[in-house]
């Protein structure tokens, strides 16, 4: 009776492990998010499914930038929704390089105070880019600032932010490559964004 006891509990534990290593190796499922509109610095909560419960081994995005994950468990994530949010989709990338979209877009508050000709101090930089026909923003290097990536037939520019508060700095590197037309995304799940830039 003992060693049938202990069987049932050694049998009890492995499938919990299990369960555990099987639903941290699935991929992330987003069902929800509130509040879906919000300022820089707010905090949304993220609902759904297959998250890791250590914060840092869940990637956030907020379009184009990674956002601050607060708390995780299985099913909710807190994040602060980062500085260079977009309208766009929130995505969730696990530690298993998986990577769930949401089904709407956050839509970002981006300015408390109506705009006026003294909001902004006049920014002027010079640019050597291949050109502008097609462009996007994807932040390509994990720094919290997207980069702006433009094209046009046979080159394709990939301008470095090198930003701070206050002071517009891009490094631009060209490649006379390919064709006009650009997109960005994780193409191959491992949690980085990719360039697609057909020949």
């Amino acid at each position: 009776m003992k060693k049938s006891i202990y069987a049932l509990f050694l049998l009890l534990m492995l499938c919990t492990g299990m369960h555990q290593v099987i639903a941290q190796c699935n991929a992330p499922i987003i069902n929800n998010f509130s509040p879906n509109t919000g300022f820089i610095g707010s905090t949304v909560t993220i609902t759904g499914a297959n998250f890791d419960a250590n914060p840092a081994n869940n990637k956030v995005y907020f379009g184009a930038t990674k956002a601050t994950v607060l708390t995780a468990s299985f099913g909710v994530l807190t994040v602060t929704v980062p500085v260079g949010a977009s309208t766009a989709p929130i995505s969730v990338t696990n530690n298993c390089n998986k990577t769930a979209y949401s089904a709407v877009s956050f839509n970002g508050i981006f300015c408390p105070t109506p705009l006026n000709a003294s909001t902004y101090q006049n920014q002027a930089f010079v640019l050597a880019s291949c050109g502008a026909y097609n462009m996007t923003h994807q932040d390509m290097d994990l720094d919290g600032k997207p980069e702006v990536l433009s094209a046009t037939y046979g080159c394709l520019t990939i301008a470095k932010n090198n930003s701070t508060p206050g002071n517009l700095s891009f490094s631009a590197f060209n490649f006379n490559i390919g064709g006009g037309y650009i997109v960005t995304a994780d193409f191959d799940g491992d949690g980085l964004r990719d360039v697609y830039y057909p020949g």
